[in-house]
């Protein structure tokens, strides 16, 4: 929700002053609210994961969690408008980073298809695992709701994943911008308290 507030406007901006389009992907499922919180504690983060979001919207979020791809629709519509592209990030970000093999996979990745297909009226083409985090089940739930493409795993080139003795269908566009842990490189960066401007130097080191 901060993100979208605070942070994707000012991205739109300068993909628009650059002439250069970009994909997206939001959580459909909203915030963690304090039961996920308690219930998904797990990693060396803390309880809101190492997050620099203000202490007073961390709160607000604990007690009342929002939907912020309902309350942000606005904003998730003009990406598109723009000539993004916006993707599918998970239902619920906590429960698949702290707990991928204890959750329902399948029943989160169908909500969050058909809360994006409730909210744009057209069935999403593309997923992002929260953190990057996959396993067969992932795989499986993606061709199951008809994703076309999603970038979890690393590679050299697009692809489409064998496992479990079956080749699928949802092709894979290859992360490399992610640390060891999975995480992304700027979070990754972030959570070592290195300021704004060297992350973007460094990522930009890593894209050359």
């Amino acid at each position: 929700r901060y993100g979208l507030i605070h942070g994707v406007p000012n991205i739109l901006g300068a993909l628009k002053d650059c002439n250069i389009k970009a994909s997206f992907a939001a959580v459909m499922g909203g915030e963690s609210g304090l039961v996920d919180l308690l219930k998904y504690r797990g990693g060396e983060r803390g309880l809101m994961g190492g997050s620099k979001i203000p202490l007073t919207d961390r709160m607000r979020m604990a007690i009342m969690p929002v939907n912020f791809a309902e309350e942000q629709k606005e904003t998730l519509q003009r990406i598109t408008r723009e000539g993004h592209t916006l993707g599918v990030h998970g239902w619920r970000h906590r429960p698949w980073t702290r707990a991928l093999g204890e959750i329902d996979v399948g029943g989160h990745v169908r909500l969050a298809t058909e809360k994006y297909r409730q909210l744009f009226g057209v069935n999403p083409k593309h997923f992002v695992s929260p953190g990057f985090k996959v396993n067969l089940k992932v795989l499986e739930a993606l061709d199951e709701n008809g994703y076309e493409f999603a970038s979890d795993l690393p590679g050299e080139k697009p692809f489409t994943p064998q496992a479990g003795g079956r080749r699928f269908k949802c092709v894979q566009v290859p992360v490399t911008l992610k640390a060891e842990d999975t995480s992304p490189l700027t979070e990754h960066y972030a959570l070592q308290g290195i300021p704004d401007d060297e992350i973007t130097r460094k990522i930009a080191d890593e894209v050359i």
